[in-house]
């Protein structure tokens, strides 16, 4: 099975365990799935600054 097509079932699904913490990577797109629920991660062109 594919990320992509894994993700589509996560978000399909009602009921996701709030025990699972899964980081995933899709292409340019990151997710966390944390307490239950997906949520969008950051940006994949993430720049870090010295000040």
């Amino acid at each position: 099975m594919s990320i992509s097509k894994f993700l589509a079932n996560i978000k399909k699904s009602k009921n996701i365990s709030p025990k699972i913490r899964l980081y995933l990577i899709d292409k340019d797109k990151h997710y966390f799935i944390n307490n239950g629920s997906i949520k969008s991660g950051f940006n994949s062109k993430l720049t870090i600054s010295k000040y």
